[in-house]
């Protein structure tokens, strides 16, 4: 399938399920870092995607998923998900182990819908310890890759 069109949202608009990571979240120009509250160690981050419903003929599909993060040593993505539109299960759903990148994760789509609504990317972090100089994730952006 060829390329068509990427579409990604930086990491300052990720949304922060455990509202204690809330506090502790740091958005700068280049990126939002992230550390754990003292109660919680595992959580959830979510990136709406910027997403072209109506392009052009024949109508997009989504053919991958990609995520741009730092982290430290003590920090690792443990699953990560792509939700379509108003459907309640993930056109991707894989336990992953994603440690420290400085460039992009590309994940290939099992499923490739036809897009007809918005798409968001979930990921579950896993922090093995607390103290921010080791357990920190830095979200630099997430995307997905259309074709046609």
């Amino acid at each position: 399938m060829p390329r068509k069109q990427d579409m990604w949202t930086h990491g300052t608009s990720v949304q922060i399920q455990d509202k204690a990571w809330e506090t502790k979240a740091f958005r700068e120009g280049h990126s939002t870092r992230v550390i754990p509250s003292g109660d919680n160690n595992v959580g959830w981050l979510h990136f709406a995607i910027p997403t072209p419903v109506m392009v052009d003929d024949p109508p997009l599909k989504a053919q991958s998923a990609l995520l741009r993060f730092g982290a430290g040593p003590q920090a690792s993505i443990i699953h990560f998900q792509v939700f379509h539109g108003i459907h309640k299960d993930a056109i991707y759903d894989q336990k992953v182990n994603y440690t420290n990148k400085d460039h992009p994760i590309e994940v290939p789509l099992t499923k490739q819908p036809v897009i007809i609504g918005g798409i968001d990317i979930s990921i579950q972090v896993l922090f093995t310890e607390t103290a921010p100089k080791i357990a920190y994730i830095d979200l630099i952006g997430a995307g997905i890759r259309f074709s046609s």
